[in-house]
């Protein structure tokens, strides 16, 4: 319906070409897509000569975009299970992130305000320790130790330290302490 309102606004002067987007079904009933390229030839007296279409298969291009939308939505699913799961989860946890810099410029700002990293607890471990993830978030990077040394048993700081240091310098992806 709609190329039929462009083809109409071409011949009336309002439109000199249009491009859309359009499915086909093929002669083996399998469904194919067409990006139409349609432009209108006139002769000098502005008078309609003939419509000039091109057709590019794009198929297998918005098959792909398909999946991609897809698996980006179970992805989003799967996500959000999981985020239910971990802040409704009984067991206290909290996931700490040094963000990488996207550039340099953000690299410095991070020295200067130690703004780069990323701090999410579940409700069992904001009533466990009494800290929330805002309270956590603001401490700076440079200080986040301080705080794991000071909620951390004295036996198990050694440890906890060299579990950082690891992810620092990123031989370690995760620990996990009981």
């Amino acid at each position: 319906i709609q190329e039929m309102i462009y083809l109409d606004e071409m011949l009336a002067g309002q439109r000199s070409h249009y491009r859309m987007e359009k499915r086909f079904i093929h002669t083996d009933s399998s469904l194919r897509w067409g990006d139409i390229n349609c432009n209108i030839t006139i002769d000098d007296n502005n008078n309609f000569v003939m419509f000039v279409s091109t057709v590019q298969d794009i198929t297998e291009t918005k098959r792909a975009q398909m999946i991609l939308e897809r698996a980006l939505r179970e992805r989003e699913q799967s996500e959000q299970k999981f985020r239910t799961f971990f802040e409704e989860s009984p067991t206290p946890s909290v996931v700490i992130s040094v963000l990488p810099p996207t550039s340099q410029l953000e690299d410095l700002t991070n020295k200067a305000n130690n703004s780069n990293m990323q701090v999410v607890a579940n409700k069992a471990f904001k009533a466990f320790l009494g800290y929330d993830t805002w309270q956590l978030s603001q401490v700076p990077f440079s200080h986040a130790y301080k705080i794991a040394k000071s909620i951390s048993h004295p036996e198990d700081w050694e440890l906890e330290l060299a579990c950082l240091q690891d992810m620092l310098t990123s031989s370690r992806q995760h620990y996990s302490m009981e």
